[in-house]
């Protein structure tokens, strides 16, 4: 009796295992007599990492070891499950990955005894899953502008339940080239290069490509899965998305583009340039943006070449792009702020002079502390009231009449960043040479220091050990609200 119910039992197991695969839903893995280890690649896809696959595999059941396998090594699972004197069984699975951990193949199969006889024994028709498959370019590029959504630091990659946020413009190549890298694709490096010119900075188109491949199965060829990033090297500005399955492609919505790249285009097709005009009568435009950007030594060859009236556009140009970026600090009153002025050369001086006046005194005061206070000193010391204080203050004096409101404010900017300083002891205060300029800066200012040179007093009131040096040129400073205006 025991004879048929054994040839039996193996001929409904040889049967089951020449089945062409179902792939069952994976709560019926290796349960309840399923013996298809195709069973196990419902969950096996190219976007798994390898913490991803033993995760899975422990919840499952399978013990894991590391295998050596190249390129960048794999996994080796199995599990077992015995009926006593009927049944004794061993699933295996081994994984291969790339080198920036996406899997890379897969294959499953198991082997049986029963009866714990060896003649009883065999294995499973092996498996290996393909992984995620597209049918058309077009369903590869919905999965690739999902992919390229937003999400939250530390959330978990799934295929199976994609980010809740919405697409929106990619801030540059390098933000795509991070999203999908998530999804272990394999990512071009974007290149930031340009050729700085009088006209700006210039780049050049170019294309990055992230790829990705499903499994080999056996006698089927992976299909191949890229997402082609188009994009300028000036400023990794996103102009494109293309997705492209083996043969086919299918372009991504220009949502993604990046919003400076739409800018740039809209302002080239517009009235958003400077016309110019040379000595020599060629005449050439540049786009407002670029102005005050690219190289200092053709900026300043090629301002030589321009008649009177293009430098002083380019000089106005230059003034109201500046104006529009200070806000109010002090600090982009330095010479940050207007010190590319100096790539145009000293016949910019002059532009300056005749196009700034005091009914704007946010820039009246910018040009005030980059003309007098920043340009042409020649290395004079800020110590020395003879040396630089002088030069600045003479350099007020003529423009005090004309200026009040500029100097005016000014003065209050000034003490607003002097009065940063008052936490500041004697010895931090001898260190510190920005407060030994705006010693300087408040000397210069003379009789209308009023609101910085209240600022510097209390900056040192009650200090003792300030440097003699560093002491007379504050005392002469906070005495030059009393002297009279030249």
């Amino acid at each position: 009796m025991r004879l048929p119910l054994a040839v039996a039992a193996l001929a409904a197991v040889l049967v089951a295992c020449d089945r062409p695969p179902a792939d069952p839903p994976p709560r019926h893995f290796m349960h309840g007599g399923v013996w298809f280890p195709a069973a196990a690649g419902y969950w096996v896809h190219q976007y798994a990492t390898n913490d991803d696959i033993e995760r899975l595999m422990a919840d499952l059941g399978f013990a894991c070891v590391e295998s050596p396998s190249p390129p960048a090594g794999g996994l080796r699972c199995e599990r077992g499950f015995r009926l006593p004197w009927l049944l004794r069984r061993t699933d295996h699975a081994e994984f291969e990955f790339r080198p920036d951990g996406a899997v890379a193949l897969a294959r499953l199969g198991c082997r049986f005894e029963f009866f714990e006889a060896n003649a009883l024994s065999g294995t499973c028709a092996p498996y290996t899953p393909r992984g995620a498959v597209y049918p058309n370019a077009e369903a590869f590029a919905a999965m690739a502008l999902a992919m390229l959504r937003p999400a939250r630091i530390g959330e978990a990659i799934s295929t199976y339940r994609m980010p809740a946020t919405a697409n929106g413009p990619l801030a540059d190549a390098e933000e795509a080239v991070d999203r999908l890298r998530r999804w272990r694709f394999a990512c071009d490096p974007p290149l930031h290069r340009y050729t700085a010119t009088f006209r700006g900075n210039v780049g050049e188109i170019r294309e990055l490509t992230c790829q990705q491949w499903s499994l080999p199965a056996t006698g089927v060829t992976p299909q191949s899965q890229q997402v082609i990033v188009r994009y300028d090297t000036a400023n990794l500005a996103v102009l494109g998305v293309t997705a492209r399955l083996d043969d086919a492609t299918a372009v991504l919505p220009p949502m993604l583009h990046t919003p400076r790249a739409a800018a740039s285009a809209a302002s080239a097709a517009s009235a958003a340039t400077l016309a110019l005009e040379t000595v020599t009568g060629e005449r050439f435009e540049i786009p407002l943006s670029s102005v005050g950007t690219g190289s200092r030594k053709q900026t300043r060859e090629a301002f030589a070449t321009l008649t009177p009236d293009s430098q002083r556009a380019l000089v106005r140009a230059y003034l109201e792009r500046r104006e529009r970026e200070w806000g109010g600090r002090l600090e982009k009153l330095s010479q940050a702020y207007l010190g590319s002025l100096e790539w145009y050369g000293p016949d910019a001086l002059e532009h300056v002079d005749a196009l700034v006046a005091d009914e704007r005194p946010d820039l009246g005061a910018a040009v005030l502390k980059y003309r007098c206070f920043e340009a042409d000193l020649h290395g004079a010391s800020w110590l020395d009231v003879d040396g630089a204080p002088r030069i600045m203050a003479a350099c007020i004096d003529e423009r005090r009449a004309a200026m009040p409101r500029s100097i005016a404010t000014l003065d209050r900017l000034l003490a607003r960043e002097l009065r940063t300083l008052a936490g500041m002891d004697a010895k931090a205060l001898n260190a510190f040479l920005d407060f030994r300029r705006d010693a300087a800066y408040v000397y210069a200012l003379g009789p209308d220091n009023g609101a910085s040179a209240a600022a510097l007093a209390d900056v040192v009131a009650g200090k003792e050990g300030i440097a003699p040096d560093l002491a007379a040129i504050v005392a002469a400073a906070i005495a030059q609200r009393d002297r009279p205006a030249r």
